[in-house]
């Protein structure tokens, strides 16, 4: 059932807040405890915006269910963004930095240092196009979606760019892909399989 309120968000920042004074003060078992409370709220809001998605997706014409997701969704986004600023934070300029982040990997590190507000804005910009898409009239859908799609793959690519890749597609899949496109063609041997508009 959905029950998000601004309550929550602005409770998830303020943990957020006490996560980065007990950084700077050292306070390793405050950094603890806050890190259980922050995931409890994190996940509470991050159910319910899937919630508000899946519910908006029904029927998305219902103005209630429509008002429901782009609170969500915003709410979840902003959020998003503090966590990022709080943590970039707490890694540059915390005393225990290394203990904080001591289960990070590499690549997430460098997600977190190399996350902006260019991408975020681009994200949010691909919500957008969502809620645009689904309110496409029929009389010009096809030439309305494709427009959309082609500025949705845009979006994408440029989040990929942002993080150091040459295409979204080698972006989303990172973790079982060579860094770059032409990298993955010599690694499946795609020149000698496929060319465009034919399969051998």
């Amino acid at each position: 059932m959905y029950s998000l309120t601004e309550e929550d968000i602005e409770n998830a920042k303020q943990i957020l807040n006490e996560c980065i004074d007990a950084a700077m003060a050292s306070d390793k078992d405050k950094i603890d405890e806050l890190s259980d409370k922050f995931d409890e709220a994190y996940y509470h809001i991050s159910t319910q915006s899937t919630i508000a998605t899946i519910v908006y997706y029904c029927d998305t014409s219902d103005e209630e269910a429509s008002a429901q997701y782009d609170f969500a969704h915003d709410a979840y986004t902003d959020l998003y963004d503090v966590y990022i600023e709080s943590m970039r934070k707490m890694y540059k300029e915390s005393p225990i930095a290394d203990y904080i982040f001591a289960d990070w990997s590499q690549e997430d590190i460098d997600y977190l240092l190399a996350y902006s507000d260019e991408e975020s804005a681009l994200r949010d910009a691909n919500n957008d196009i969502v809620i645009q898409y689904n309110d496409l009239p029929q009389s010009s859908f096809d030439d309305d979606a494709a427009l959309l799609y082609a500025q949705l793959v845009t979006n994408n690519n440029k989040i990929a760019e942002l993080n150091g890749y040459d295409s979204y597609y080698v972006y989303t899949n990172r973790c079982y892909s060579p860094a770059t496109l032409g990298e993955l063609v010599d690694a499946l041997d795609l020149n000698n399989t496929i060319s465009f508009g034919t399969l051998s």
